[in-house]
């Protein structure tokens, strides 16, 4: 009789703590703001419909689109429900959000989509709000975390997200105390009328978030928060460290793929097979939103290449950091590569950190021919402290400056959008405007050996050149178009990197680790109980 009530009361807290975790979308409504020219327009959004686009139009001076929405809700009208001296915990109001749409920086084949965050957030005076939580999520990546800051004085919060590019919008969710705002869904892209014609335009920028309600702080409930960083315990990946508040996975889920050519400054065949990596990348944040650790995992899948080379990160040389690396082959053996634990001198970092040594010792096969079998490469895993916390601008986001050392030529292949010519050219674009360098989300299949992707008669990605063609505005899932037979075998499943168990919360995870024990314990003497009656 004990078992079953150890093993029933263990069951019912194991549920109720999943039921912790569950998360409101609640409708609401929002206001898009263009701060240059001061038009406001209500946006009316629901997050359970996250593709559906905001249409209406107001256009600037010189028939330039400023902004967009549906006119049909007024500002005052947006916050009626909001009652005189009303508290965040009372009514759980709606937020109104700023952004600004325009038009992007110059398509360089990115797949993922980085958008500045610049927020004030102000009470319905104007007020700055501090200190509160911005919490800024994913839908379309089941609302993983892009971004968690305490508001400085000011109501400040600044940084960057970086999401899929075919991510539709993301919510945006204020915490005063312990109470949360309504989430507010933000469209990523806005239907404009320039000109008599209809465009889109993705928003360029997050600003001013006004919570409708006079000193919102002053009436706030208090919050439980062990470490007193200002993150309420609840929403702190290591609650009982100050120094630690969020953690941000790049991607959310799974692996990326970054692939290589590697004939710079010459124009490469565009098979993307002459050096390719898969990796992922995670981050602590303090509550401040500056990175305290990033750690990163990186294989080496293939080397379609007579060339040899290494894969480093560049970082500013500014940066005070501790640098580990451990280095195991594609089955988990450790390598002695010669790579240590240490803390680097400007000097070397401003050389570049080595994650992967000489590409002719980290893998054993090409793995781009069309009869051959996936040989997994070598798995470099690297932790790197900044001792002093950085902020977001000072290193970029995920997978930061990484680029590819060439040893055969000497020379460094770097993302198109980071270095440019006297002439403002960029320097790893070539002449044909195709890049050196190209990050794909997920396990992706690389071209077979000289199958230009470009190319219509020989690529396996049919819709990659319309992509290209329409500058990354159509077919944004290229990726998930593959033709058999033009791309690389590789085998079904995820990633190797993944063989590692990867849990968000350390915490979390040992209490579901006990729980789970628990249950085991008390059913198998139950059973036991039953056999041995």
């Amino acid at each position: 009789m004990k078992i079953n009530i150890i093993f029933f009361i263990t069951l019912s807290l194991f549920l109720a703590n999943c039921d912790k975790k569950k998360k409101q979308a609640v409708p609401l409504t929002s206001v898009i703001q263009d701060t240059k020219k001061s038009n406001i327009v209500i946006v009316t959004a629901n997050p359970e419909a996250p593709t559906a686009a905001p249409s209406a139009t107001v256009v600037g001076s010189e028939g330039v689109p400023t902004n967009t929405g549906n006119t049909g809700v007024s500002p005052a009208a947006s916050n009626a429900t909001v009652p005189p001296n009303a508290s965040v915990a009372d009514v759980q109001p709606s937020v109104n959000v700023s952004v600004t749409p325009g038009v992007t920086d110059p398509f360089t084949f990115d797949t993922t989509n980085t958008i500045p965050v610049n927020i004030t957030v102000i009470d319905s005076n104007g007020n700055p709000v501090s200190p509160c939580v911005v919490t800024i999520t994913d839908p379309n990546q089941n609302n993983t975390i892009l971004l968690q800051q305490v508001t400085v004085a000011g109501g400040i919060v600044t940084g960057s997200i970086t999401l899929p590019a075919t991510s539709t919008n993301v919510i945006i969710v204020v915490t005063v105390g312990s109470t949360n705002t309504q989430a507010a869904n933000v469209p990523l892209q806005i239907s404009v009328v320039s000109n008599g014609a209809t465009i889109i335009l993705p928003i360029t920028s997050i600003g001013t978030i006004t919570i409708p309600i006079p000193n919102p702080v002053s009436t706030a409930p208090p919050i439980a928060d062990a470490d007193g960083d200002g993150i309420e315990d609840s929403k702190d990946a290591y609650p009982n460290d100050p120094t630690k508040a969020t953690r941000i996975r790049f991607p959310a889920e799974g692996v990326n793929t970054i692939a290589f050519e590697d004939l710079y400054p010459n124009a490469g065949d565009a098979d993307l097979n002459d050096y390719v990596i898969q990796f992922y990348n995670e981050e602590d944040l303090n509550a401040r939103g500056e990175i305290v650790e990033v750690r990163g995992a990186y294989q080496h899948v293939a080397r379609g290449a007579g060339y040899t080379h290494r894969l480093k990160l560049l970082l500013p040389p500014s940066v005070n950091i501790s640098f580990e690396s451990a280095i195991t082959d594609g089955t988990g053996v450790p390598q002695n590569t010669g790579l240590a634990s240490f803390v680097p001198t400007s000097t070397q970092i401003n050389d570049g950190l080595v994650i992967l040594p000489n590409s002719s010792t980290t893998i054993s096969s090409s793995n781009v021919g069309a009869g051959q079998t996936y040989v997994p490469g070598h798995v470099a895993k690297t932790k790197i402290k900044f001792l002093t916390p950085v902020s977001r601008a000072s290193v970029g986001n995920a997978p930061y400056n990484i680029y590819m050392n060439v040893i055969s030529t000497s020379k460094d292949v770097f993302f198109p959008g980071r270095y440019f010519n006297a002439d403002t050219t960029d320097k790893f674009l070539d002449a044909n405007g195709f890049p050196w360098a190209i990050i794909v989300p997920g396990v992706w299949a690389w071209p077979l050996e000289s199958q230009d992707i470009r190319n219509t008669s020989v690529t396996g990605y049919p819709k990659f050149q319309t992509w290209a063609a329409s500058k990354g505005t159509t077919d944004k899932d290229w990726y998930k178009t593959v033709t058999a037979g033009k791309v690389f075998a590789l085998p079904a499943g995820a990633s190797s990197l993944l063989a590692y168990l990867n849990i968000k919360s350390n915490e979390n995870a040992a209490t579901l680790s006990a729980m789970l024990l628990i249950i085991g314990l008390a059913f198998g003497l139950l059973v036991r109980k039953k056999i041995f009656a």
